[in-house]
């Protein structure tokens, strides 16, 4: 898989019960594209079960959010608009 991929690609995995560990360019620094949603609504569902945070907290889209590789907040909404945390 990695040798058809036409993209960059970096690994980098352990099997924590055998210590048995792959690596492919795991030092090479990576966009983190839309993968980094998988962890941060992990924390925001522990923080949710532990009552730190409410889902229905509204937060404010600022200029500084808006970032290459924000998806549809770079383009489709403007600055002000307001979502609750759990949209």
């Amino acid at each position: 898989l990695l040798k058809t991929h036409r993209g960059r690609v970096a690994v980098a995995v352990k099997h924590l019960k055998t210590g048995a560990e792959f690596y492919h360019q795991a030092d090479e620094p990576m966009p983190t594209a839309s993968l980094i949603k998988f962890p941060v609504m992990v924390e925001a569902f522990w923080q949710w079960h532990e009552k730190k945070i409410a889902f229905d907290t509204v937060l404010t889209l600022k200029k500084e959010h808006r970032v290459p590789g924000s998806g549809v907040l770079t383009s489709h909404f403007s600055d002000g608009a307001t979502f609750p945390l759990r949209d």
